[in-house]
C-alpha cells in the first residue's frame, strides 16, 4: 500500500480518535451536570425553621449570557421570626458563573456598594454549622481553610440610591454541593472544572437593623449541612481536583 495512503488512513483515524474523544467527554460532562441539577431539585422545602413559600424560573439572561444550565431561585421564611431569604443555586460554566457576582451584577443599576466584600469562614459540623472568623482581608480568599469542614463564602452589602434606608445583604461562593469556595480568580482558580455550582443567599434589611446580617447567617447554618448531605456521594471534587 503506498505511503500517501498509509498516511490518510492514519490521519482519517487520528481525526476519528479525537473526535469520539471529545464527543464522549461532553457527553460524560452532560450526564454528570445532569446529576448535580437532579439532585438540587431534592432540596427540601422545609430546612429547620425555613419554609420554601416561593420559586421562580431560570431568567434569560441566565441562559443566553451565563450559559447556565439551570438554577432555582426559592424565598425561604423563618416560621418563628418571619425573616426571609432569597436563595439561588446555579449549575453552569465555571469562569460565566463564577464572575457574575452581586458587585458586576448590581453596577449601574441604581445600588453601590455600601460595605466591600470579605470572607466568611462556616464550619460545618455533623447537622450544625458554626461561623469561623471574619478575614479582613478583602481582596485575598484563606486556603488554610479549604479543607472538608471548611465553607467559605464572600459577604457584600449593597445599598439602593433611591432608597438609602434600605441595604441587600449578599452571601456567595462557588463550588460542589459538598464544599465551597470564595475565590478571587474563578476562572483560574477552578479551571480544572468543567461546571460548578453557585450558591448565594441574600436578604433586604433597614440600615437601623442591627442584626441585618443574622437572618442570611442563621438561613445558612441550616441549609449547607442538608445541602452537604444531598451531594455527599457525588464526586466532582474528586475527579476534576480542589480549586488551586
Amino acid at each position: 500500500m503506498p505511503r500517501t495512503i498509509i498516511g490518510i488512513l492514519v490521519i482519517l483515524l487520528a481525526t476519528f480518535s479525537t473526535s469520539y474523544s471529545m464527543s464522549k467527554y461532553q457527553t460524560d460532562i452532560t450526564n454528570k451536570s445532569n446529576e448535580y441539577i437532579k439532585l438540587i431539585k431534592e432540596i427540601p422545602d422545609n430546612i429547620g425553621n425555613w419554609e420554601r413559600i416561593s420559586s421562580k424560573p431560570l431568567l434569560p439572561f441566565e441562559t443566553e449570557e451565563l450559559k447556565v444550565r439551570d438554577a432555582e431561585y426559592w424565598t425561604y421564611k423563618n416560621k418563628k421570626n418571619g425573616a426571609w431569604v432569597v436563595i439561588s443555586i446555579f449549575v453552569g460554566p465555571t469562569g460565566r458563573v463564577g464572575v457574575h457576582t452581586p458587585e458586576i451584577c448590581l453596577a449601574g443599576t441604581g445600588y453601590r456598594v455600601k460595605e466591600n466584600r470579605i470572607l466568611e469562614n462556616f464550619k460545618i459540623l455533623d447537622e450544625h454549622s458554626q461561623i469561623g472568623e471574619i478575614s479582613e482581608d478583602k481582596n485575598h480568599s484563606d486556603k488554610s481553610s479549604d479543607n472538608a469542614d471548611s465553607q467559605q463564602f464572600w459577604r457584600v452589602v449593597v445599598s439602593d440610591e433611591a432608597s438609602p434606608d434600605r441595604q441587600r445583604v449578599f452571601y456567595y461562593a462557588l463550588g460542589t454541593g459538598k464544599n465551597w469556595w470564595a475565590v478571587n480568580n474563578p476562572r483560574f482558580e477552578l479551571s480544572s472544572y468543567p461546571f460548578i455550582m453557585k450558591i448565594q443567599a441574600e436578604t433586604e434589611m433597614e440600615i437601623a437593623d442591627v442584626n441585618y446580617y443574622n437572618s442570611v447567617r442563621e438561613f445558612l447554618d441550616d441549609f449547607l449541612p442538608v445541602v452537604k448531605d444531598i451531594f455527599e456521594n457525588t464526586n466532582l471534587e474528586e475527579t476534576y481536583g480542589k480549586k488551586r
